[in-house]
């Protein structure tokens, strides 16, 4: 079977849903299988970093000459635009040759010829549920795009049961054509902590010199943290105690930001490296989650 997978969540997203594209799109290329496989990328901008990731994909890979790139020319935003705002007509088959099936795992769907069928993953629906936690630009155009994707799509997958009953209550998807598939985690993520590792955060990330709490996500509205901040207020008052939060500021984050800078005990950490998350982790006094709504929270 000839499989087209978009691969621009995971090329050029860090926080939650690119790393769910990478870990399963790597384990499906690693698995041995007579399948082809050709990942498209929007990897405009991306520059010697994405080649190397490319390289890296193919070495893994346990059938390379079965894999195929096809790299287009522009931004994950200009393919929003040209695809999903504008709707031109450009079939994604144009671009990939030939496909049996086609796989997004980042809520839409491009233009597809009427032969191929199509497999969607949409992890959650906060824009729904929670429309206030977005910009108005932003919730518009997904409560145009997800909904027409899903429709189009010939199945759907759900990464926790919660967001399979969200897609069956608000958007009356068939119960039948949901199917609930489970995110794993990577290896890396052990309860063993490594030789040094508490000095090797302190030196390099200035985190670990006192306890600290550890909240992980993208830093906007709907991950709560300024209730968060203010919970801690009392316990960084009583005793030596910090807040560390890694995630990248996304939109409507000012707020949050000017919150944090106003408690010395906090540190926006940004997005922080694959290779040191297991120990920023393992090294926390306790993990904080205060979402005020998750379709599913590898954290």
């Amino acid at each position: 079977m000839q499989i087209a997978i978009d691969y621009t969540a995971a090329a050029r997203q860090g926080a939650g849903i690119g790393r769910y594209a990478r870990e399963l799109i790597d384990a499906i290329l690693v698995t041995a299988s007579d399948h082809k496989f050709v990942l498209l990328t929007a990897s405009a901008g991306l520059g010697e970093a994405w080649t190397r990731a490319k390289q890296q994909v193919r070495e893994t890979a346990a059938h390379p000459a079965g894999l195929t790139f096809r790299d287009l020319p522009f931004t994950d935003d200009w393919m929003a635009r040209l695809w999903q705002r504008l709707r031109l007509p450009l079939p994604a088959e144009w671009i990939t040759g030939h496909v049996d099936t086609f796989y997004s795992p980042d809520f839409v769907l491009p233009p597809l010829q009427r032969r191929t069928r199509a497999l969607l993953t949409v992890h959650d629906l906060s824009f729904l549920r929670h429309p206030e936690t977005f910009p108005p630009k932003l919730g518009a155009y997904l409560n145009r795009a997800v909904p027409r994707s899903v429709a189009r799509a010939d199945h759907v997958l759900a990464d926790s049961e919660a967001t399979r009953r969200d897609l069956i209550d608000l958007l009356a998807v068939p119960p039948g054509k949901v199917t609930t598939l489970y995110g794993g985690v990577s290896p890396r993520f052990t309860p063993q902590p490594s030789n040094g590792e508490r000095e090797r955060l302190q030196a390099q990330y200035g985190v670990g010199v006192r306890p600290y709490i550890l909240a992980v996500g993208t830093v906007q509205p709907r991950k709560n943290y300024v209730r968060l901040m203010e919970a801690c207020d009392p316990l960084a008052a009583q005793r030596e105690l910090d807040l560390v939060i890694a995630g990248r500021p996304a939109w409507l984050s000012e707020p949050i930001v000017a919150a944090a800078k106003q408690r010395p005990y906090v540190h926006l950490m940004g997005f922080f490296a694959d290779t040191d998350l297991p120990a920023l982790y393992r090294q926390a006094e306790a993990l904080a989650f205060p979402s005020v709504y998750e379709g599913f929270g590898f954290p």
